[in-house]
């Protein structure tokens, strides 16, 4: 009779180990939730709040790049100024410049008088200069 229940005994302790193995299995399952949550949730070191952080500083971050760009944009604004400005500056100074070189060669051609070295330098010295 003890052989006849030798199969259903098996199979009981069978259903037993997989009951067991399955409480083991959730077990340690619910550790590692728990754990996880925690690692997730802790509000100094979790991820959620590393995550909030990352995201502050991404915002801080793009608002100071917005700020540094208009800065950049200022910045090559005045600069295009300061070169606009050189510009007329040479173009003034170089017509300024052809205007004393044409003065000087309209004194230069001048006849200078006098008899001497001495009174002809005399002369050049006393002689007006243009107004340009």
């Amino acid at each position: 009779m003890m052989l006849g229940l030798l199969p259903y005994l098996l199979a009981g302790a069978l259903v037993v180990g997989i009951w067991a193995w399955d409480r083991v299995t959730i077990s340690s399952l619910r550790g590692q939730v728990s754990t996880l949550q925690t690692e997730i949730d802790d509000p100094m070191t979790g991820w959620r709040r590393n995550l909030a952080v990352c995201i502050q500083n991404a915002d801080m971050f793009s608002m100071e790049l917005t700020l540094v760009g208009s800065k950049i944009d200022d910045l090559g604004k005045k600069a295009d100024a300061i070169v606009a400005d050189q510009k007329q500056l040479g173009i003034r100074t170089q017509r300024d410049g052809q205007m004393t070189r044409n003065v000087v060669l309209d004194i230069l051609k001048q006849p200078v008088e006098g008899d001497t070295s001495c009174e002809r330098s005399l002369n050049i010295l006393r002689a007006p200069l243009p107004r340009f």
